[in-house]
């Protein structure tokens, strides 16, 4: 569950860098587009972070129903 928290703020960081330089080196509105796009991805690695708080949670119910 840590680990995973951490992969994501670093996939969030290098997205965030990618942004940065995109947004000087490419037409504004081309960088919008694929902001968005980018955007959706955040959210599908969010759902997938929500999963994997899941599991860790059943892992630690049947440790204590053991």
């Amino acid at each position: 569950c840590v680990s995973s928290a951490i992969r994501m703020v670093r996939e969030l960081s290098c997205l965030f860098k990618a942004q940065f330089e995109l947004a000087f080196l490419s037409p504004f509105q081309k960088n919008d587009v694929d902001f968005r796009k980018n955007d959706v991805d955040f959210w599908e690695n969010d759902v997938d972070f929500g999963e994997n708080d899941v599991d860790f949670g059943e892992k630690v119910r049947h440790f204590w129903e053991k």
